[in-house]
């Protein structure tokens, strides 16, 4: 029977509860994967989704968790009618992305888990073939597919890529530096444009947009980092994965598209903010403040955030 968990909560800890298994009721089959979408103003979104999730997961067992982070949209009826016996998680006040993903993930049944964005298209087997690839090598941790760009699969999203060090602050794929020379090096080689997108290859973390865990892993690394608001959570998953001796790994023949940024058009200036946040965590978890660039970054973060809201977002 579908169930409905209306969960409100509005005294928020300062650490979710970590996931816990609980055990498939007798007789069921064991799952083998479970998904979790966060959804923020995202209904449409969300709807378009996951008309195509029994396609993307055909010849395994996968249940679905959608947690509604606090908008007030009504989107229980729109989910269960499209994937019968979701789980549909509610919240009265909306939490940070991290921190929702950790608490739709509490009761996971899933041998694996993926977390996957509500303005993606899912293609057919996508998330079987990402079970199927943890499942033969026992040594990857995280996969993550191919993600394109749009349904007619012209653009490729280069969602495979190294991780950022200092330099990156300057040469990411939206930075002027990038506009204004596509192809320098220290772009390209954060991108890893050398690498042939056709082929399964290691790589140093898969955007969070979709991607498949082992589900005692995530478990065992505390989930998200809870001190990123929005974005960069998942360089930081993919960073303690490494940091756990086991491989991350891009794999082409799943497919899917990402709308990148399909979710947060509403409030744009918000997101953004976030962003900021985000970055200024990574850079001090990772690169420490005793390292004077670091606060030279810092610096240059917060200032580019105030540019970008005095131009009213012309700053990409």
């Amino acid at each position: 029977m579908t169930s409905l968990l209306h969960e409100p909560v509005t005294t928020i800890p300062a650490r979710p509860p970590q996931p816990r298994f609980t055990p498939a009721p007798g007789g069921a089959p064991a799952v083998d994967l479970t998904v979790v979408i966060v959804s923020y103003h995202s209904q449409a979104l969300l709807e378009r989704c996951l008309r195509d999730f029994a396609a993307a997961t055909r010849g395994i067992v996968a249940e679905l968790c959608v947690l509604e982070n606090g908008t007030g949209e009504a989107i229980a009826p729109m989910v269960q009618s499209l994937v019968p016996g979701a789980r549909v998680r509610v919240r009265q006040r909306s939490i940070a992305f991290s921190a929702a993903v950790n608490e739709a993930f509490a009761g996971a049944r899933g041998r694996h888990y993926a977390l996957l964005n509500p303005d993606t298209l899912l293609l057919p087997d996508s998330l079987t073939t990402l079970v199927r690839h943890l499942d033969l090598h026992p040594d990857v941790g995280v996969v993550g597919p191919k993600v394109w760009d749009d349904a007619a699969r012209t653009s490729l999203q280069r969602s495979f890529r190294r991780f950022p060090g200092l330099a990156t602050v300057f040469s990411h794929r939206y930075s002027w530096l990038a506009r204004w020379w596509p192809d320098n090096p220290w772009t390209a080689a954060y991108l890893r444009l050398d690498a042939a997108p056709d082929q399964v290859l290691d790589t140093d973390w898969v955007s969070g947009c979709c991607l498949a865990i082992r589900g005692e892993l995530f478990q065992r690394l505390g989930g998200l980092d809870t001190g990123y608001p929005m974005f960069c959570e998942d360089v930081d998953l993919c960073r303690r994965v490494h940091d756990a001796g086991l491989r991350v790994v891009y794999e082409p023949r799943a497919e899917i598209v990402h709308f990148v940024g399909g979710s947060r058009r509403q409030r744009p200036l918000r997101a953004e903010w976030l962003r900021h946040r985000s970055i200024g965590h990574y850079l001090r978890k990772f690169h420490g403040l005793h390292n004077p660039l670091t606060w030279v970054l810092l610096a240059g973060v917060w200032a580019r955030f105030a540019l970008h809201a005095l131009l009213g977002g012309r700053t990409r």
